[in-house]
């Protein structure tokens, strides 16, 4: 997946190494997430089974077990290397409060320097989980939150937002942006 960090104005350090590398692990999780997608997908069907509608779960087991083999401590998509913490959201909206809370916890009393916000934009989130896009923290909605902290504290809180970037096998392709796949309402 393809990250593209938003910094606070207020917050002028750069990434720090493990940050880069939490976005660094995140190259190619959209391609073999929708490969694992697919492959259950096409085996379910073959066998009369129901298929899953939503990719996250697929996503959230290829993040966990990335990150857990290049040494980072966590799981569920949360995760702490040396003085970073980073949190990769497919979470329902009425989280976003516990997620900034969370960073803050952790900057304020367990010695993290920066905190590093993750999430698919609104647009992306539609394809990932068609039925429930609209009820999941977005890119838009931690960068809502963030805008309301200017003036009233400076937390060391980086955000980002998520994007597809790998090209998919045409069978893989068609099941993730087929039928499954709602339309927005104008």
């Amino acid at each position: 997946m393809k990250v593209t960090i938003q910094k606070p104005t207020w917050y002028k350090a750069d990434l720090t190494l493990e940050s880069v590398e939490a976005i660094n692990l995140l190259n190619g999780v959209w391609r073999e997430a929708c490969s694992h997608f697919a492959a259950t997908t096409s085996t379910k069907l073959a066998n009369g089974k129901k298929a899953p509608m939503g990719i996250q779960q697929f996503i959230n087991e290829v993040i966990d077990e990335r990150f857990l083999e290049a040494g980072w401590e966590g799981k569920d998509a949360k995760f702490r290397k040396g003085e970073t913490w980073v949190l990769i959201s497919f979470r329902h909206q009425m989280s976003l409060g516990s997620d900034l809370y969370n960073a803050l916890w952790l900057w304020k009393r367990n010695g993290v320097k920066q905190a590093l916000l993750l999430a698919a934009t609104l647009d992306f989130l539609r394809v990932i989980t068609p039925l429930d896009a609209n009820s999941l923290t977005s890119f838009e909605r931690y960068a809502g939150a963030m805008s309301q902290m200017i003036g009233a504290f400076e937390p060391p809180i980086v955000i980002g937002a998520l994007e597809p970037n790998s090209k998919l096998e045409p069978k893989v392709a068609e099941l993730v942006f087929g039928n499954r796949i709602k339309p927005t309402k104008s």
